[in-house]
């Protein structure tokens, strides 16, 4: 998605929480404020994640509250022989999850430039920093 399409600061922080937890690790909240705030560079207040991701819970399957402030994405299953067996994602689904922490990682280190101080050097490699997230998210459109 388009970092700057978001309809609201609730859904920014929801894409966001949902791709860190698209890893199937437990995170404290802190963890997911500190991802979101390095991938969009925004601070969010405490209520705005609060309605964020009790709404994550509400309205989408497969994320959990598992204690106070530790949140996790389970892992798919279906239930076969009357028990529930778990699914791996596949390796296509995690190849894309890779790249698109690629992608994520990239968007991190462009946006720490500070523009004041900036060098031409820096302006260039910003530039194919640029090439090289969409050359990627070409590869992850492939992958669908």
């Amino acid at each position: 998605m388009d970092k700057n399409k978001f309809r609201s600061n609730a859904e920014e922080i929801r894409y966001y929480t949902k791709k860190l937890l698209s890893d199937y690790q437990e995170h404290s909240i802190q963890e997911i404020k500190k991802y979101v705030q390095e991938q969009t560079g925004k601070e969010f207040t405490d209520g705005t994640y609060s309605g964020a991701l009790r709404d994550l819970l509400a309205k989408e399957t497969g994320y959990s509250n598992i204690s106070r402030g530790i949140y996790i994405r389970e892992k798919d299953s279906i239930y076969i022989d009357n028990e529930y067996v778990e699914i791996e994602p596949t390796l296509n689904e995690k190849v894309i999850i890779i790249l698109q922490r690629t992608i994520d990682n990239l968007y991190t280190e462009a946006n720490s430039i500070n523009i004041l101080n900036v060098k031409p050097k820096d302006l260039e490699v910003a530039e194919k920093i640029n090439l090289l997230i969409s050359e990627i998210q070409k590869k992850i459109d492939q992958f669908n």
